[in-house]
């Protein structure tokens, strides 16, 4: 799948193992929706409680449809595959830094 392929590309560009299987932290749009406003596409969740830390993505199947065209031709889809490619470098970087390196992970930090 495309989220499993944009992780090992990224794994592989930061030279870093992988902590976390980005498909087993997937959600579904039924899962997410007491979670997120309506029509959100990309989220990385994450609650914390003292030392446990619970953690999700959420990718719409609407827009993982849309990124999978872009990667086969379809420049009008270059929004989608960049949400999505978004959404795992989130999770990537916070399964490293979080989970191997224990270090805090913050918005700001996820946002760079």
């Amino acid at each position: 799948m495309l989220d499993q392929r944009l992780q090992t590309l990224f794994e592989e560009m930061y030279r870093i193992d992988r902590a976390a299987d980005v498909s087993a932290f997937r959600i579904s749009e039924e899962q997410s929706l007491p979670l997120l406003r309506p029509g959100a596409r990309e989220a990385l969740l994450v609650r914390q409680d003292g030392e446990h830390t619970d953690l999700a993505l959420f990718l719409s199947e609407e827009l993982m449809a849309s990124a999978k065209t872009f990667v086969e031709g379809s420049a009008e889809a270059l929004d989608a595959f960049c949400a999505v490619a978004e959404g795992v470098s989130h999770f990537v970087y916070f399964t490293f830094c979080g989970a191997q390196m224990e270090r805090p992970v913050s918005q700001f930090a996820l946002e760079l």
